[in-house]
């Protein structure tokens, strides 16, 4: 019997599991979270053996990604940008808004029906070969709500579980053997960049510096 994975029922299966993956890591706002992920061979239907050869169904159609966030610091509204890369070529990515302990991301391929918390891939190739030098980019692009005086919410991101598959309809999909696997996870800090006035007064406090540093030379 062929298994139909919902995100609904992929969500329950998560929260049977710890909320958070050994690589989870604070993800600040403006910071990113990349997740390696690879093939162990390329990813095949479950009932290959009795398809037709040419079947478009052999063919996945869905990248699909459990996503385990749970606020850390900072008040404000979820949002975040999941994007997908092979090696540095970025084959997609979009902005949402989020729910934490969980969330789900997904890229499909042009004309697939799948449409729950998707966007389009420009390929699918890599994907179907299981070739790819796959990685997903999650960036942290909560904001500020003004007024209140608080910072925007941290995170503590991980990516849980990947899957692809066929797609049977908008929200549901036909899981593949030899799916993705999740490897390292790592956090691109944010690079703090001093405001104009800071800025001039560190200027003012070096020349400072130098001209004491001058005038006790001179004695």
């Amino acid at each position: 019997m062929l298994q139909i994975r919902a995100p609904l029922a992929a969500l329950l299966l998560a929260c049977a599991a710890p909320l958070a993956a050994p690589e989870a890591a604070i993800v600040a706002p403006g910071a990113t979270l990349t997740a390696a992920f690879s093939f162990p061979a390329a990813p095949t239907h479950p009932a290959a053996s009795i398809l037709p050869p040419n079947s478009p169904d052999r063919v996945p159609d869905v990248l699909y990604g459990i996503v385990n966030a749970v606020q850390a610091g900072g008040f404000g509204a979820p949002t975040m940008r999941v994007e997908l890369f092979d090696g540095t070529t970025q084959l997609g990515g979009y902005e949402f808004a989020f729910s934490t302990p969980f969330t789900v991301f997904s890229f499909v391929t042009a004309g697939s029906p799948y449409t729950f918390q998707a966007t389009t891939a420009s390929s699918f190739t890599s994907i179907v070969n299981g070739a790819i030098n796959g990685s997903i980019r999650i960036t942290n692009t909560s904001q500020v709500v003004p007024g209140f005086g608080f910072p925007a919410p941290s995170f503590d991101i991980s990516v849980g579980s990947m899957q692809v598959g066929r797609a049977v309809g908008t929200n549901g999909f036909v899981p593949f053997d030899n799916g993705p696997i999740v490897g390292v996870q790592t956090v691109t800090s944010v690079v703090a960049v001093p405001e104009p006035m800071a800025a001039g007064l560190f200027g003012v406090a070096l020349l400072g510096l130098l001209g004491v540093t001058r005038r006790q030379r001179a004695a």
